[in-house]
């Protein structure tokens, strides 16, 4: 159900993924969301960057050619909420749209793959300060639930804003984990490099996602206007998928979804 704004919140979940964008959460964590619903644990999922730009405003030429690769030039990001509403119906969770714009529709602060794919602009820093006092603010409702943040692998500037907002919602009390961006996590040069630039204690735990891993394709495919740029098919989705499972749940013989906890939470029950 989609919630519309903050005040609907109430504190009845157990587990509350932020999302960067519509797929975020999906392509990440579709396989643990699964086995919560199975065991019967409300969960739900926050998207920060899924604000509308202005009509009036003039769209980057960088814009506009994501626009293409999204296919449709004027108004993608109604057809991308159609497919996150519909990805979320059949992951069985609530859902709420936060407000805040794409980092490719914030006055030109990223006009490429490398401004994008690279620091967060000085410009940025009010809107970070914003979206770490929203989700401080929104886990305040359901202080109950576990916070799951992207661990920012690739660096992309609106993943490194919601893991920046780490540090606010820990120092509120929230219980945080780290879950691994894919498809980026799936190279593990980039993975290795963001442990690395993390520079703090992470303990990494995997869940077996073997019995979700279909519905999981199943889900991530509904978001048909990313496929063809992250994938091509859905046959190379599901092979790909299949392929990096396989990879993280080695060590258990099985297949896995991998989660990072941050020193000051391992201590706390996994699972």
């Amino acid at each position: 159900m989609n919630l519309w704004r903050l005040s609907a919140i109430q504190p009845v979940y157990q587990h509350l993924y932020v999302s960067p964008h519509l797929d975020d959460v999906a392509l990440s964590c579709a396989g643990r969301i699964l086995r919560d619903r199975a065991r019967g644990e409300r969960v739900l999922v926050v998207t920060v960057f899924a604000g509308l730009p202005a009509p009036d405003a003039a769209l980057t030429a960088f814009a506009r050619f994501q626009h293409r690769r999204w296919g449709d030039e004027v108004r993608p990001y109604q057809r991308r909420r159609r497919e996150d509403a519909r990805a979320m119906g059949r992951l069985g969770v609530d859902y709420l749209w936060l407000d805040f714009p794409d980092a490719i529709y914030r006055d030109a602060l990223y006009t490429s793959d490398e401004t994008l794919f690279g620091a967060v602009a000085s410009a940025d820093a009010p809107l970070a300060r914003r979206v770490a006092e929203t989700l401080a603010a929104l886990w305040a409702r359901t202080p109950g639930a576990r916070v799951y943040l992207p661990l920012a692998v690739r660096r992309h500037v609106d993943h490194q804003i919601c893991w920046q907002a780490a540090a606010g919602l820990q120092q509120a009390g929230a219980c945080v984990v780290f879950y691994e961006d894919y498809p980026y996590a799936a190279e593990p040069d980039l993975l290795a490099a963001r442990l690395a630039e993390v520079g703090r204690a992470l303990q990494p735990e995997v869940v077996e996602i073997g019995p979700y891993l279909a519905e999981k394709t199943a889900i991530i495919a509904l978001y048909r206007s990313q496929i063809p740029t992250l994938f091509g098919t859905v046959e190379r989705l599901r092979g790909h998928l299949q392929a990096y499972a396989r990879a993280v749940g080695a060590a258990m013989g099985g297949l896995g979804e991998r989660y990072w906890w941050p020193e000051v939470s391992a201590g706390r029950t996994a699972g």
